[in-house]
């Protein structure tokens, strides 16, 4: 097993026909690949004892949902992780979430995914070069459809 910090925690959702990001306020956070046949991961997430409704929602939800995690240095590119919570814990002054998760895609499948997207949109050259930047760094509708999309694909229990 290898464990890392957890610098930023993101939940995806859907509403209004759209997938939304929510960025998780963390106090502290370690992820854990269990380097099993599985490629199963444990993500421990502390928060702030704050309203929590959208994580009560999802403990009590049996499908995976989407979730992007920032490892090492918040520098680095967010994983998108389909992910179940196992446990929600109250303490004293934070909250202690425990997810089991599993990789969606690797940074590669993920960039050649969305130039085959912006492709199919018929943008080419510049435009194509320009859109493909953008949507990488914005991490916005495009590149959320295409996780969303291999999410269902998977649809693999944890």
């Amino acid at each position: 097993m290898k464990t890392f910090r957890l610098k930023e925690l993101s939940i995806i959702s859907q509403e209004d026909n759209s997938l939304k990001r929510h960025h998780v306020k963390l106090t502290d956070g370690l992820i854990i690949n269990k380097e099993n046949e599985l490629g199963n991961w444990l993500i421990e997430a502390i928060i702030p004892n704050e309203p929590i409704e959208l994580l009560k929602e999802l403990e009590q939800q049996e499908e995976p949902f989407i979730i992007e995690a920032t490892i090492s240095r918040e520098q680095n590119t967010p994983v998108p992780f389909s992910a179940n919570i196992r446990k929600i814990k109250i303490l004293d002054e934070h909250t202690e979430i425990l997810l089991d998760a599993k990789i969606i895609m690797k940074k590669d499948d993920l960039s050649d995914l969305l130039l085959e997207e912006l492709i199919k949109e018929g943008l080419t050259g510049k435009a194509l070069i320009q859109e493909f930047k953008q949507a990488k760094a914005e991490r916005g509708p495009s590149f959320l459809g295409i996780v969303d999309k291999e999410l269902k694909k998977a649809k693999s229990p944890l």
